[in-house]
């Protein structure tokens, strides 16, 4: 089963929804409960400082 990976568009600290403040600064892949590795992607919210891991 495929997971879609996708521009993340709030944060999840601040709730800022901006483009411009939501930066993806890297992936990696990890491996969930149901054990399908997915990638998952690291944003930073200039906005609020916060690094947040989003696989959807």
């Amino acid at each position: 089963m495929e997971v879609e990976c996708e521009y993340s568009e709030k944060c999840p600290h601040c709730g800022c929804t901006d483009e411009e403040c939501l930066t993806k600064i890297d992936h990696c892949f990890t491996t969930g409960e149901d054990e399908y590795e997915r990638e998952l992607y690291l944003y930073h919210c200039r906005k609020c400082g916060v690094i947040y891991g989003s696989d959807v």
